[in-house]
């Protein structure tokens, strides 16, 4: 850059591995995109403006790039797409002197033992216990009453999540829980030893939760957050777990948009996910909240993360023509954003997971020849013959994700749970 030349203005990245609507939308607003990484793909060398590579897992070269990216840049906001990254996002801003969440705010989204602390007076709260080893585990679920959920402290899709009713599904939870997941992220359940908090941030490979059991309907709401002002999504997102429909494991067998809920409780619904924004303290990021409705109408908080949803761009703009990452992108500058209220179709989205641990042989039960006349595939990806699967309890990611597009909510949702008790993956 010659001197005296005007500095560009960019938008930083933290960390990439697939999702590009962020960085598309980040381009076409007229900004450079510089990614920070330690492994670029061949994906994202051609998508980034820049690419930095460096060691994400040390603090002081991190701090080193910082002079280099402001030398050469006007950097409007850093962003993150992925869980893994979000507390790395804050720490980056914050030497950048950019807008953006707190190193602890973004800490309480990343580790739910930290969460639950931090919302512990919120009365739409769960309540749980912080253990690390089976004695403890077992005084907690006594506590709370012998019902609970074991789940890992910073785990997401349904990893190492675990229904508990008796002391022997406690130990086996508690087993597979020390043993980790079967498909390790070393991201994913990273520490942070290396930023040095001023705080104490409980080891995820060391630590979990057994967290109450609470009956309901599961729900989610994705919001985008700037530095003063909060924009939620125009609908919930209905979730079915598949628990429901008589399988044992966590995961969520489909997910439907917009939520069939009445208004006014969507509306309550908005409202506890705005206050738990504003104790966290987080701002200009994308929020996805999981939210339980029982059936008296009271809302339980399960968990907040301070980045979008899985699949929530895809649902919404199906839905609603609705796109959240330039939304995302205008809001982390400091701009002004509109949401659509008025859905176009209604949309599902499914996942399915091996019921046993294997190689993948065959996925039956998915034909687009037979759905009802107005209900449309809009996407069906899966994973190829030999990919190592299993449980979503164990660690494992989901064999085939399906969306569908319809014009009625009961006809696409009696389609979805079809398919969601009759498809099979078969694995050798």
């Amino acid at each position: 850059m010659k001197k005296g030349s005007p500095k560009k203005a960019a938008i930083v990245f933290v960390g990439f591995r697939h999702k590009t609507d962020s960085v598309r939308a980040a381009k076409e607003g007229g900004y450079q995109t510089v990614l920070l990484t330690h492994k670029p793909s061949e994906k994202a060398k051609e998508l980034f403006d820049e690419i930095i590579e460096l060691n994400l897992k040390d603090a002081d070269s991190i701090v080193e790039v910082i002079p280099q990216l402001k030398a050469k840049y006007r950097v409007r906001g850093v962003l993150t797409n992925y869980e893994h990254y979000v507390v790395l996002r804050s720490y980056i801003a914050e030497h950048l002197g950019v807008p953006t969440s707190s190193v602890y705010a973004a800490s309480c989204t990343r580790n739910k033992a930290l969460q639950r602390h931090a919302l512990e007076f919120l009365s739409e709260n769960i309540p749980a216990r912080r253990v690390n080893n089976f004695k403890d585990a077992k005084r907690a679920w006594e506590e709370l009453g012998g019902d609970c959920f074991v789940k890992s402290i910073s785990g997401v899709k349904s990893k190492l999540v675990f229904h508990v009713e008796t002391e022997k599904e406690l130990k086996q939870a508690v087993k597979s829980m020390l043993e980790g997941s079967k498909v390790p992220d070393e991201d994913l359940y990273d520490a942070y030893e290396f930023m040095k908090f001023h705080f104490t941030y409980p080891n995820p490979n060391e630590t979990f939760l057994v967290e109450k059991t609470v009956n309901g309907r599961l729900v989610s709401i994705d919001s985008i957050v700037g530095s003063r002002k909060i924009w939620h999504s125009p609908s919930l997102v209905d979730h079915v777990k598949a628990s429901e429909l008589g399988k044992n494991d966590t995961y969520l067998a489909y997910r439907m948009l917009p939520s069939k809920l009445d208004k006014a409780l969507i509306k309550r619904a908005k409202k506890v996910v705005g206050g738990a924004i504003r104790i966290l303290g987080l701002k200009n990021c994308s929020v996805h909240t999981e939210l339980m409705i029982d059936e008296d109408e009271n809302i339980h908080l399960i968990e907040l993360a301070s980045r979008m949803g899985g699949y929530r761009q895809d649902m919404y703009m199906q839905a609603y023509d609705l796109d959240l990452s330039e939304r995302l992108v205008r809001a982390v500058i400091g701009g002004d954003i509109k949401t659509r209220k008025k859905h176009k179709q209604v949309v599902a989205m499914l996942e399915f997971f091996a019921e046993d641990e294997g190689a993948v042989q065959s996925i039956e039960g998915v034909n687009e020849d037979e759905l009802p006349d107005g209900v449309e595939v809009v996407f069906f990806k899966y994973a190829p013959d030999g990919f190592k699967v299993g449980p979503a309890k164990l660690g494992y990611p989901p064999v085939a994700k399906l969306m569908l597009s319809g014009k009625r909510y009961k006809i696409l949702d009696e389609i979805c749970r079809q398919l969601s008790e009759n498809v099979v993956v078969k694995v050798i």
